[in-house]
């Protein structure tokens, strides 16, 4: 009889430790899950920081790509239209080189 009652608290006792054991595998689980998920919201919210810190610089530099465009284009207009006064002004001057040279020529043929 008391080995009966030895052998079902050895049972018992051995069922409740492996019972124990385990829980605390399951528990050490949940903590390494919630480890795990508390890390990758800290990576995501770093990540998501720093893409918002590169979204700011990349809308600060299209700014400032936008302005230097407009800058450029003010810029060529002013040298298109300088272009085409000097252009103007070359054929006016080469009219007055021809009416100089026809000038001179017909003087050339007075004095002959």
């Amino acid at each position: 009889m008391r080995a009966v009652a030895y052998n079902h608290s050895e049972r018992t006792r051995r069922s409740l430790q492996a019972d124990l054991q385990q829980q605390q595998q399951q528990q050490q689980e949940a903590q390494d899950q919630d480890n795990q998920q508390e890390s990758l919201e800290r990576l995501l919210y770093e990540s998501m920081t720093a893409l918002q810190t590169q979204l700011a610089m990349l809308s600060e530099n299209i700014e400032a790509s936008a302005r230097t465009a407009a800058e450029l284009q003010d810029r060529t207009g002013r040298f298109r239209r300088r272009v085409r006064t000097n252009t103007l002004n070359l054929h006016a001057m080469a009219g007055e080189i021809d009416a100089i040279g026809a000038d001179i020529r017909a003087d050339e043929k007075d004095v002959l």
